[in-house]
């Protein structure tokens, strides 16, 4: 499966500092971005591509703080 490059982070919701929105674009495996308040319901993020892309699917998971 090809890679999507990502060019930056337009803008987001909400960020946590330890974990930010430009974390998103690190090319480490482990790319973790989380919303300053764990209780949020939603959250958002703009990422402008490096080039016109389309996107078949966005894997998206919930990582829970104990």
């Amino acid at each position: 499966m090809p890679v999507i490059k990502l060019k930056h982070i337009v803008s987001f919701s909400s960020e946590d500092p330890a974990h930010p929105a430009d974390n998103l674009l690190k090319s480490e495996t482990y790319r973790k971005w989380q919303c300053a308040d764990p209780s949020e319901k939603q959250a958002s993020v703009i990422i402008e591509l490096e080039k016109a892309s389309k996107i078949n699917a966005v894997d998206i998971g919930k990582w829970k703080n104990t």
